[in-house]
Order: structure tokens, then C-alpha cells, then sequence
């Protein structure tokens, strides 16, 4: 008996949760690790379908049922945290059911055909025999792991006779994409038959591919084997009546693509048509079908099938989780309650008044220095008249994707990806392109192509000075041995190495290589896509050269004309100063898009607003006035903790005003770019890093009148994450979305899931600047030493009550994002790298919010070690699964690239500062 109470006491307590919690997250950190190297039918053999895996998820889920109990959750003044608690159990069943229960798979259809056959996405070793004119059959699921051992023993039963297939070894091969990795593509087993064996070669690709039958016989018995995913027949048929593609206008880019089905039901008598596209499926009978992709000559189509018995069960698990989570936060009784009530109001910034203007126009005013006596040309260039070039600007221009923008935005784009710059030279970026395609010649011997400051060797192999910033375009060719490209070889040999192996002179090779290819097509004008071809089925757009070469005869004589007396006019314009010909000529070419291009053609007002967009460059204002505030207001807290007794109100008030100015700023730039594009501004890299910064400065906003070191911290941290979304590694285009995001529920998971991390990062920051204040903090001096306290109590304070925020959002936008799986891709979770890495966090950051459960771990430093540590977890969410993992969500495909030097010192110095700071630390509880 005794055994039994200690096995229930340590299986239900609050230490088995947190180590259970950390364990499982390592253990589903290692198998995308393991997916990325092996494949995914070895990640999936060797965890996600293993047994102890089951059994961590089935011990968790024992331990919160007892603990809910434990703690008496169905108390009126514990609802909140009771049905939240429940939701994750009713998950838990929900995802057990879909194990055991569910199953899914492909149905590939063809243009006019009809079938009931699907492919399960689940591999099964299978044999057939057929003896005595009886056909027999046997099967097991299995998935072969390329690090484990994928011993298995099927067993054939023939009226007393038994067929034994044994498993012996498996075949591999390098990945087409990949030669350093192999994917399994064969088995070898071993057929035993009266006594007699034979050595049977299975060929296939295991998980969601068909195998090959392989036929073999043994005392007249005929046997067919086969490894790979099986056949699997619907009760009902459906025929694709028709499959539709659509792509962006001017663009080979998919906007949307249908299947036009018939469901043909003969045993009920149905007969329904439908039309299943990207986020409409199709339910019948308990099975849903989804559009999942299409043949390439475009005449068939790929579905995913779902049949699930466990997804409503699993969708109530995520309303009550939710429900409860919000609850939670306007329950009086809850822990979040509490800390809210208990945090000190020593900064009142209520009220405020005045602003360092002065201060702020000095530190945005930008000077630009250049060394003028070689940039003769500059002063040519500089008499194209700036308000022509600004109408020039206003001409329409088809991107890539088929988005229409102003000649302005490509403009800006050329001048940013060239010269990393918004402007050079005392010119606008509209006077420097329409000078590159009017005055090609002046710019080739420009210093306008921008070169890494460290890399000498580059700079000396194009024979440049070592300390120089930028270089020509002539700069890069050898004029004495035929014009030839001095990068060449060093572009071809960096091209043909893997990212990973890249160092820092290939990857400085090919950046500069393209812009350098940027320059010359805007010297041609081969990027500026401004004639809209006249009854264009695809409305494509094209540049001057290929309107003129394919166009009917008349509109491209027209155009030639039109193209050839701008030229002139602006020719003429540069000498004389009078533009008039030439806005006339762009009055022309503006006309013809209006008439021919008018399906596509933005309002005037968009055009306006995107011109304004791209001059203010509203991010950059934004990102400046939040580094300056927040260096401020670090400078007061310091100030305020080492001498209590001195007045730093009035810089506190401006600073806290100047972070509100800074969040309008940054608001307004994100509402317009939502304007402009069409859809919200988090679908990519740039713009989840502007929403990021975004959300960390609105919960820096949310604790202000609670804590001016939130604020300071955030204000902080949203302008260097600012400042990295602008460093040029990332593209600030405004494009179209892939079909797949065309979902109301992009806009629903992508904001919940990524706000989290704003109030993540405060927590982080909170953690790490108590960590600092232990180290600064000297017993022998009291005053200083109780002032220190009170602050990392406040802090710590601060640093759960952001935890439990950005826990509740991180948790309620992950699993919206399984909703928004299933209404996409036909199942709700599929332990993709993002997905799972996302629900790490949440493992983690649970497991430190219920540290204080744990006597040995109640403490206000192990809890400002695990904040500050825990933060990786989200970093490894958004970036590290993107570029070094494979998987849906990821732009790198797996192929990993370097980690950049900087993070090394990063997290030397986080591990240095939780060293200094642990002999100091305060055993305060929470």
C-alpha cells in the first residue's frame, strides 16, 4: 500500500510535472533534429510514434487530472485555471483518438476520371499469396528508422500453413537535392515458406508513397510483397470534372487553384458537385478532402483525405483552453490578479509635458558625406528636375508576383538592394533610376554599388581601396583584358557550395554579384514592367524592350515613339531645365496603362499613399525615436537605483512620450503597409519582424503605468528589432500572398502566435536585468541594497505577470494554428519542425511558471535564470527552424547557414552574468 501512495504522490506531484515537461520538450527538439538529418519516417519511428513517447503524454496527462484534484481547480474562485486545465486533457484524448482511431492520406485524380482510391499516408509492410484459388493477405503498420533498429515479423496464416517475413537490413541512397544525407529507398526481408528461405528486395520510399509489388515463389505458392504506403478504398467514388489554375496577373506565381468534383454515391443514391480550393474542403461521410496540389501540366489534381474522428473533440479542447485563459485574466482569485495588484507605482508618468524635439530632429537628420571631386556626373544627374522625377514615380510598374505599384516602390527597392540606401548623393531614388536608364553611361564610373566593409580580399580582387564604402559598376570589369567580369570564378564557385559551407567571402561574392545584375537591368530597363499588353488573357505587363519586340505592330511602333521623345524630352529637359516635353511624354505612357492596364490599375489615392509610404519610411523613424527613449530611460533607472533621492521626472515623462510617439509612428506605418498590400503585414519574414517589434513595444506600452523599466526594456528592444528588419537581410517588398495564406486564419494565428513573443521578450529582458542588479547589488551599503531589492521584486513581478500573457497567447495562437492546419491541409497537427518548436515553448515556459511549485526552484534568481533562458526556445521558434530545419514553415529547406559570430558573445555573456550573479542571488520566494 504504501508503494502504491508513494508511486501516486510522485506521478502526481508539481516536480514530475516540470521534469516531465523539459524531458518531453528535449525529446521533441531531438526529433526535428532527427527529421532534418534522417527524414521524417525516422523522426516519427524513433519518437513521435514511439511507446515511451506515448507514455510521457499519458503520464503528463494523468499528472495534470491529479493535480486538479490536488489542488481543488473546480473551486468557484479556481474555475478559470479548472477549464483551461480541462481543455488540455480533452486535447490530450482528442490527440489519442486521432492515433488510434483516425487515419489520412492522397487521392490523385485526373481530369475526367473517377475513382474511390486513396494512398494512406502511413507505410505498411504487406504479402499477399494465393494457394488453392484462396487469396490470403496480411499487413503491419510500420515506419523504418535509419539510427534504430526496425526489427519486425509479419506472419501469414494460409489454413495451417504460415508465411514469415523477417526484416534484415534496408537499402539507402543519396537524396536527389541532397548527397550528403540518403533516404532509405528499398528493404531486404526474408521469406520463410516450408522450411525454405528467400531473400525478397522491397523497393519504395516508405511513408506516403506506394511501393513496388514484389513477386516471388516458393513450392508453387506465388507471393506478392510490397513496402509502402496501401491502397485504401472510400464507400463513395469522385470524378475531377475539371481542375483550375489560376496565376497573379504577369506572373507564372499561383493565386488560387480548384478541383470542380462530383461525389457519386451509389449506395445512397448521391450525385453532388463541388468545388474544393485552398481552405474550402469538402465534407461527406465523416471524411473531409482538401486541396493539396496538382500535376504540372496542370490537367489533375492532388487531395489530401482526412477521416478523424478525434478533431471535434479536440476543437472543444481548444475553446475551453481558451475560454479559460482569458478568464483567467479578470479573475480576481488568479495568480495573474494578484501580481497586477502587487506591482509598485514608483514612476508615475500620468502626467507629462514638454518633448525633446531639438534633440530628436538632430539625431534623424542625416548628413551624407562623399568624396566629390571623382563624381563629376553627379552634377548633371542632379539637373533632371526632382519634380519629374517624381512623376515619373507615379508611373505604374508590374512586380514580380503581378502586384501593381509605382514606379516610386521599385525605385526605392533598386536603390535599397544596390546601395543599401534610400538616397545618395543629394538625389531621390526616382532621379537616380530615371538617370541610370536616360544616362546609363554616367553611372557605370559611379561609386553606387555597396561592398562589406570587412572584406578586403573582395575589395582588393576589384581594385578598390580596402577602407572603400561603395564601388562602380566599371569597377568590376577588366578593361584591359576584354571588359571581363573580375568575379566570375568566384561567383560560379560560391553558387556551387551548399549554404552551410559557404564562408563569409562566397557569401559577400553573391550579394554583390547581384547587385551589381540589379544595376545592369536597370541600365537596360529590363526591370521596369510599365506596358500592359492589350488583351493579355494573363494581363502581363512588359518592359519597354520586349513590348517593343512583341506587341502588334502598331501599339509597339506607338510605343517606341512615345519611349524615344521621352528620352529626348528628359535629354533636352537636363540642358535646358524645361521638363514640359517630358511630363507630357510620361502624361502619354501614363494614359496608355490607364486605358490598357485598367483591370489592374490602383486608385490614385493607393498610389499616393505608397509614394508617402516610401519617403517617410515611417519604420525607420520609428525604430530611431525607440532607441533614443529607451537609452534615455535606462540612464534614469540606473540613476533612480543608485541614487533614489534624485529628480528624473521630467526625463522620464518625455522619454515615456517619446515611446508613444514612436508607437503611433510604427501603428500607422503597419496599418498602411496592411492598406497597401491587401492582406496584414505579418506573412513574411520582413513584416513578422515589423509586427514583432510592434507587439514588444505594446507591452512595453501595457506595463508603462505599472513599471518604467518594461517600458525602457521594450522601447529598447523594438528598436533593434527594427533596426535588424532593416539591415538588409530581409525583403521589405510588399508582395502577394501564396495560395495557402489566403485564409481569415493567417490573420487570426499569425497575430495571436507572434504577440506572444513580444511579452516573452519583456520577460526575458526582466529576467536577465535582475540577474544584473544582483550582480550591482553591494549588502554593505543598506540603502542601496533595499533600493536594488524592491526592484527586482518589482521586476520579477513584471517578469510572470508577461510570462503568463505571452504563455496564454503562445498557446492559444499555436493550436489556432491548428485549426487553421486542418482547414488547410486536412489535420490539425502533423509535428511539423515550426509547430512542434512552438509547442516547446509552451512546454518550457509552462514548466518555469510552475516552478514555484517546487520548493528547491522558488526563488526569484532561478526564476530570472529560467525567464532569460527559456527566450531561446522563441528564438529557435522563429528563426532557427526557418533556417535550419526542414519543414512547411521553413525558407532554408534544412540546409543550414552559418550562425553569426555576434550570438556566440550573445549567449557567452547571458551564461557569464547567471555566473557572476549566483553567489549574490536572493532566496526570495515568488
Amino acid at each position: 500500500m504504501n508503494v502504491i501512495r508513494r508511486a501516486y504522490k510522485l506521478i502526481i506531484s508539481m516536480e514530475t510535472m516540470v521534469v516531465l515537461s523539459i524531458v518531453f520538450a528535449i525529446a521533441c527538439a531531438v526529433a526535428t533534429f532527427i527529421e532534418n538529418d534522417f527524414g521524417t519516417e525516422t523522426a516519427w519511428a524513433v519518437v513521435y510514434k514511439a511507446k515511451w513517447f506515448e507514455l510521457i503524454q499519458l503520464i503528463l496527462g494523468i499528472n495534470l487530472l491529479g493535480n486538479i484534484f490536488r489542488f481543488k481547480l473546480y473551486k468557484k474562485e479556481k474555475l478559470p485555471a479548472f477549464v483551461f486545465h480541462v481543455g488540455f486533457l480533452f486535447i490530450l484524448v482528442g490527440a489519442a483518438v486521432t492515433r488510434y482511431i483516425g487515419y489520412e492520406g492522397i487521392m490523385h485524380i485526373r481530369e475526367g476520371e473517377t475513382t474511390n482510391k486513396m494512398i494512406s499516408s502511413e507505410p505498411y509492410i504487406q504479402i499477399t499469396a494465393k494457394k488453392d484459388g484462396k487469396i490470403y493477405h496480411a499487413e503491419i503498420q510500420k515506419l523504418i528508422s535509419q539510427i534504430s533498429s526496425n526489427d519486425f515479423k509479419l506472419v501469414l496464416n494460409m489454413d495451417g500453413d504460415k508465411a514469415v517475413v523477417t526484416y534484415k537490413k534496408y537499402i539507402s541512397a543519396p537524396k536527389p537535392n541532397d548527397s550528403t544525407k540518403k533516404e532509405i529507398v528499398g528493404l531486404v526481408v526474408d521469406l520463410e515458406y516450408h522450411g525454405k528461405h528467400k531473400e525478397v528486395v522491397l523497393h519504395g520510399k516508405g511513408r506516403g508513397v506506394k511501393g513496388m509489388p514484389s513477386k516471388v515463389e516458393i513450392d508453387g505458392v506465388p507471393f506478392i510483397l510490397e513496402w509502402g504506403s496501401k491502397e485504401i478504398y472510400l464507400p463513395f467514388s469522385l470524378k475531377l470534372r475539371d481542375f483550375q489554375l489560376e496565376r497573379y496577373p504577369g506572373s507564372m506565381a499561383p493565386s488560387s487553384y480548384a478541383s470542380e468534383v462530383t461525389v457519386i454515391d451509389k449506395k445512397d443514391n448521391v450525385k453532388m458537385d463541388y468545388r474544393i480550393y485552398m481552405n474550402h474542403v469538402l465534407d461527406y461521410k465523416n471524411f473531409r478532402f482538401f486541396q493539396s496540389s496538382y500535376d504540372m501540366d496542370e490537367l489533375g489534381t492532388v487531395l489530401s483525405v482526412n477521416h478523424d474522428p478525434g478533431t471535434l473533440i479536440t476543437y472543444i479542447g481548444y475553446f475551453l483552453l481558451a475560454f479559460g485563459l482569458l478568464w483567467n485574466m479578470f479573475n480576481p482569485n488568479s495568480r495573474f490578479r494578484k501580481l497586477v495588484s502587487a506591482i509598485s507605482k514608483d514612476m508615475n508618468l500620468q502626467n507629462a509635458f514638454g518633448f525633446m524635439l531639438a534633440f530628436l530632429l538632430a539625431f534623424s537628420a542625416s548628413s551624407s558625406l562623399y568624396a566629390k571631386d571623382d563624381l563629376k556626373n553627379i552634377d548633371i544627374i542632379k539637373k533632371i528636375d526632382k519634380e519629374h522625377a517624381e512623376n515619373f514615380g507615379r508611373l505604374l510598374v508590374q512586380g514580380n508576383m503581378g502586384r501593381i505599384k509605382p514606379v516610386d516602390t521599385l525605385a526605392h527597392e533598386i536603390l535599397h538592394k544596390i546601395a543599401r540606401k534610400n538616397s545618395m548623393y543629394g538625389l531621390t531614388a526616382d532621379q537616380i533610376v530615371l538617370s541610370m536608364m536616360v544616362k546609363p553611361m554616367l553611372w557605370q564610373n559611379i561609386p553606387i554599388i555597396y561592398l562589406p566593409r570587412s572584406d578586403k580580399r573582395l575589395k582588393k580582387i576589384i581594385g578598390v581601396d580596402e577602407n572603400a564604402k561603395y564601388a562602380s559598376f566599371s569597377d568590376f570589369f577588366d578593361s584591359s583584358n576584354n571588359d571581363a567580369y573580375k568575379l566570375q570564378k568566384y561567383v560560379e564557385e560560391a553558387t556551387r557550395k551548399r549554404s552551410a559551407v559557404r564562408n563569409q567571402f562566397d557569401k559577400d561574392v553573391i550579394k554583390v554579384d547581384e547587385r551589381i545584375n540589379v544595376e545592369y537591368m536597370t541600365f537596360s530597363g529590363d526591370l521596369f514592367r510599365i506596358f500592359p499588353k492589350p488583351n493579355d488573357p494573363n494581363l502581363k505587363w512588359y518592359a519597354p524592350k520586349a513590348a517593343i519586340s512583341t506587341f502588334p505592330p502598331k501599339v509597339s511602333q506607338a510605343i517606341r515613339e512615345v519611349l524615344l521623345n521621352y528620352f529626348n524630352a528628359v535629354n533636352e529637359g537636363i540642358k535646358t531645365g524645361d521638363f514640359s516635353k517630358a511630363d507630357k511624354a510620361l502624361d502619354l505612357i501614363a494614359t496608355y496603362q490607364q486605358n490598357v492596364g485598367r483591370d489592374l490599375v490602383p486608385s490614385k489615392t493607393k498610389v499616393n499613399l505608397e509614394i508617402l509610404y516610401n519617403k517617410y519610411d515611417l519604420f525607420s523613424q520609428a525604430m530611431k525615436i525607440y532607441l533614443i527613449a529607451g537609452l534615455i530611460l535606462l540612464i534614469v533607472i540606473f540613476r533612480k537605483i543608485l541614487n533614489p533621492s534624485s529628480n528624473v521626472k521630467l526625463l522620464a515623462k518625455v522619454s515615456f512620450y517619446m515611446v508613444i510617439l514612436a508607437f503611433v509612428i510604427h501603428t500607422g506605418g503597419l496599418i498602411l503597409r496592411w492598406y497597401l498590400a491587401g492582406h496584414a503585414p505579418w506573412s513574411g519574414a520582413y513584416e513578422s519582424m515589423l509586427y514583432i517589434a510592434w507587439t514588444m513595444a505594446l507591452a512595453g506600452v501595457v506595463f508603462s503605468r505599472k513599471s518604467l523599466l518594461a517600458l525602457t526594456l521594450m522601447a529598447l528592444l523594438a528598436g533593434i528589432t527594427l533596426f535588424v528588419a532593416n539591415l538588409g537581410g530581409m525583403d521589405p517588398q510588399i508582395t502577394n500572398l501564396v495560395p495557402v495564406l489566403k485564409s481569415y486564419w493567417l490573420n487570426i494565428h499569425v497575430s495571436v502566435i507572434t504577440s506572444s513573443y513580444g511579452f516573452l521578450a519583456l520577460s526575458a529582458l526582466l529576467g536577465f536585468f535582475v540577474l544584473i542588479l544582483l550582480i550591482i547589488r553591494n549588502p554593505k551599503n543598506e540603502e542601496r541594497a533595499k533600493n536594488i531589492e524592491r526592484s527586482i521584486t518589482e521586476a520579477t513581478r513584471i517578469n510572470e505577470i508577461s510570462m503568463i500573457l505571452g504563455l496564454s497567447l503562445l498557446t492559444v495562437g499555436n493550436f489556432l494554428g491548428g485549426v487553421w492546419a486542418n482547414e488547410s491541409w486536412g489535420r490539425y497537427w502533423g509535428w511539423d519542425p515550426k509547430e512542434t518548436w512552438a509547442w516547446i515553448s509552451i512546454l518550457i515556459y509552462a514548466a518555469v511558471l510552475h516552478m514555484r511549485f517546487v520548493p528547491k526552484l522558488n526563488s526569484q534568481y532561478a526564476f530570472a535564470v529560467a525567464s532569460t533562458l527559456a527566450y531561446f526556445s522563441i528564438i529557435m521558434t522563429y528563426f532557427g527552424v526557418n533556417f535550419y530545419l526542414s519543414g512547411m514553415h521553413s525558407y532554408a529547406a534544412g540546409d543550414p547557414v552559418p550562425i553569426p559570430t555576434f550570438v556566440y558573445y550573445m549567449v557567452g555573456t547571458i551564461f557569464l552574468v547567471i555566473f557572476l550573479s549566483y553567489p549574490k542571488r536572493l532566496r526570495k520566494k515568488l
